[in-house]
């Protein structure tokens, strides 16, 4: 155990030592890693945006969405770090499965090692959307009450403010600052809607601008909050059933790690073959990618549900 932490940190120092030589800094290789993921700005893309699909999928999304979560919570300056540290990890997973002299390890401790930084990130970046969903539903839903009623969205805005809690409050304390700078009801919405990365949101921020053009228009907002109080009932109609899934993936894992020792006690000669011979080492290698596909895979499929604008 010693010595195998020992090569992880010296693969980790290597790594670092290689991007010192080069003069990268942690800003430069995570604006040029995320100028590589980001999607081409085709047509189809631009009209996505117009129609207020806006989440992206894939590795570029997810590392939008933390990204955003770690600037919104006085965190960015970690982002690049995590990008830099999900190199220098990956580098000691490759590093370990040459050492071990299992190749067919390697893709499995890259990207599990790789994935350390964000996986820790993560929590925060979950914890953050959940309390932002929460809120949000409260804070749109009292927010056009009273535009309705007074017909100005900055008083509106105004009037609720101290009801609306962290981290939401942040988002329309900046809407009302533009207020004071800019003129336009419609420039101030649009800086509003780009400052949380909603499909609900997108849309009633939308639905407010059509507003500004024809009043008439303002009852139209009500089932766009109404989704929200969908989404919420959904998940926590689902929330059991996620909890048993998860619960039963895990022990699942728990069964294949101990399957080696168990294997170990029952026939120490199968473990020597599993660790020495070539088919033992392609069978190791191969459980494991499993076990780390089907690790992302349920994190994906267990999150909560959100309204996708299709």
């Amino acid at each position: 155990m010693i010595v195998t932490f020992l090569y992880i940190v010296a693969a980790v120092l290597m790594v670092l030592g290689v991007f010192f030589m080069l003069r990268l800094t942690p800003v430069q290789i995570t604006q040029d890693l995320m100028d590589l993921l980001r999607p081409a700005n085709k047509l189809r893309t631009l009209a996505a945006d117009v129609q207020a699909k806006r989440q992206r999928g894939g590795l570029f999304g997810a590392l939008q969405r933390i990204r955003n979560t770690m600037e919104a919570t006085g965190r960015g300056r970690l982002f690049p770090l995590a990008i830099t540290g999900m190199f220098g990890f990956a580098a000691a997973g490759v590093f370990i499965g040459i050492i071990i002299d299992n190749i067919w390890l390697i893709p499995a401790l890259a990207v599990i090692m790789g994935a350390i930084p964000f996986l820790y990130m993560g929590s925060a970046v979950e914890y953050y959307e959940r309390t932002v969903r929460d809120e949000l539903e409260t804070a749109l839903s009292i927010i056009t009450n009273a535009y309705i009623r007074t017909d100005d969205i900055v008083v509106a805005v105004e009037e609720n403010i101290q009801f609306i809690k962290p981290p939401l409050r942040k988002v329309f304390e900046r809407f009302v600052q533009d207020s004071v700078i800019m003129p336009s009801n419609k420039e101030i919405i649009i800086r509003l809607r780009e400052r949380l990365d909603d499909h609900v949101f997108y849309e009633w921020c939308t639905t407010l601008l059509q507003c500004q053009d024809d009043r008439t228009l303002k009852e139209n907002l009500h089932p766009v909050v109404g989704k929200l109080t969908d989404i919420r009932l959904i998940n926590t109609q689902n929330a059991a059933v996620i909890s048993t899934a998860k619960t039963e993936y895990y022990a699942m894992i728990v069964f294949v790690a101990i399957s080696v020792p168990l294997l170990a006690l029952i026939s120490p000669g199968s473990l020597q073959t599993l660790a020495s011979t070539g088919f033992g080492k392609f069978l190791i290698g191969i459980v494991a990618d499993v076990v780390v596909f089907t690790f992302f895979r349920m994190r994906k499929v267990t999150r909560p549900v959100d309204y996708n604008a299709k």
